[in-house]
């Protein structure tokens, strides 16, 4: 954790300093403080949106964002994840999180609109049961 902390500010150059961003996130997920859990991911993903770790950065940022009681925010994390990362391992999950937040925010229309492009792109979900329930 602290070495990370020190590290990032230390004028160190990418490659490495990439490494040292994701794992201070990584260190700060560890603990219960959400909001530096939070800052950490979307400063990672704001810096290396190209980085094949960013989807799951963007990931831990909305289960923070939902821990910290702003699930407005956590969709609309989850959303950027949708739009722009198509092929990433985590939009099947991302679809299916923000449309049970959206549910819990009252925005069926929302939710279904998730529900159906889960479905859509990707028939096998394990999801399917609750998305074909909507």
């Amino acid at each position: 954790g602290p070495i990370y902390e020190a590290l990032a500010g230390s004028g160190l150059q990418d490659p490495a300093l990439k490494e040292v961003y994701y794992r201070r996130a990584f260190c700060r997920d560890q603990g219960k403080d959400f909001e530096k859990t939070l800052a950490g991911w979307k400063e990672f993903a704001a810096r290396y949106a190209d980085d094949p770790r960013t989807p799951a950065a963007l990931t831990e940022a909305a289960f923070a964002l939902q821990e910290l009681k702003r699930p407005t925010e956590a969709v609309a994390v989850l959303d950027d994840l949708i739009a722009r990362y198509p092929k990433s391992t985590e939009r099947e999950a991302a679809l299916n999180q923000a449309a049970l937040l959206r549910l819990s925010l009252n925005d069926v229309p929302g939710m279904e609109r998730n529900y159906r492009q889960l479905l859509a792109d990707f028939p096998k979900t394990k999801y399917a049961d609750q998305a074909n329930y909507w």
